[in-house]
């Protein structure tokens, strides 16, 4: 099981922890589940290892909005649940898109907020 202080939720692991029923499992085969794997024979995508598993799905949400919009939705102030729990896994990049506030879209948008930053 991994903390997440930002949010003071938990990331459990199917597998080892004693899993609490509201909790949500994010890994395959799942809308949230991480198409790179570096295990041979799982996921679509090849990954060299587990943090560039990671760094490719968020790659992939960043284009994806769709995935962010529907963690945002179902998963926001949720317990997560995966099988590769540690600090190499997907599900805090689901998390992260869950409990954070939506990105701008639109480019005239983004270049508004970046101004704004600035």
């Amino acid at each position: 099981m991994v903390t997440v202080k930002k949010y003071g939720l938990k990331i459990y692991n199917w597998k080892t922890d004693k899993i609490p029923d509201a909790a949500v499992f994010v890994g395959r085969p799942t809308t949230y589940a991480n198409p790179w794997s570096h295990v041979k024979g799982l996921g679509l995508h090849k990954a060299k290892n587990a943090a560039d598993a990671v760094m490719q799905y968020r790659k992939y949400t960043e284009h994806n909005t769709g995935v962010g919009e529907m963690a945002r939705r179902y998963l926001k102030g949720k317990n997560l649940v995966c099988d590769c729990v540690d600090s190499n896994c997907h599900a805090i990049v689901v998390m992260e898109l869950a409990n954070e506030p939506a990105p701008p879209t639109h480019p005239m948008v983004q270049e508004y907020v970046k101004k704004r930053k600035d």
